[in-house]
């Protein structure tokens, strides 16, 4: 009998802890998946969680969290990511790059292999909107090769629910 009361106790907690689990990923407290963006060709390949992207460079990053994303240059020729992002936060690479600046926006260069990879935290937006901004590659235009980053605030203020 103890056996069964045991158990039933021991399922009862395992059930409510998956639970509270399944809550938290709902609320958005589940791990944050990775962002890489592969430059080839005239192209950026994004990645999260593993899974390439290849109908849009484009990806979504929460405002006031710290986020790592990483870019490759899987090509034979040198490509540039560039980003007004940069100059509204303070970022933090690691990894081969040269930093460059066009018309006041910033950005990093990259040889033929290499990959950099930065660590920030998106801008909140004091009126709790969110943002958006564009990542392109300086050397063949933004006609030819750009991103949208999609910045999205997820702080639930005063009689937020």
């Amino acid at each position: 009998m103890k056996t069964v009361r045991l158990l039933s106790k021991f399922l009862s907690i395992a059930v409510t802890l998956a639970a509270l689990v399944a809550v938290g990923a709902d609320l958005g407290f589940a791990r944050k998946q990775p962002v890489e963006i592969i430059m080839k060709g005239l192209n950026f390949h994004v990645k999260t969680g593993g899974v390439k992207d290849t109908t849009r460079p484009g990806f979504t990053l929460t405002a006031g969290e710290v986020t790592e994303v990483t870019v490759i240059n899987d090509d034979s020729m040198a490509h540039s990511f560039m980003s007004p992002l940069f100059e509204k936060t303070d970022v933090t690479i690691s990894g081969e790059a040269t930093a460059v600046s066009h018309n006041g926006v910033s950005g990093y260069r990259l040889e033929p292999g290499n990959r950099i990879t930065f660590r920030f935290k998106p801008p909140v937006n004091e009126a709790f909107d969110s943002g958006y901004d564009v990542f392109w590659c300086d050397i063949h235009g933004k006609r030819n090769m750009r991103g949208e980053v999609l910045i999205v605030d997820t702080r639930v203020g005063v009689g937020g629910f």
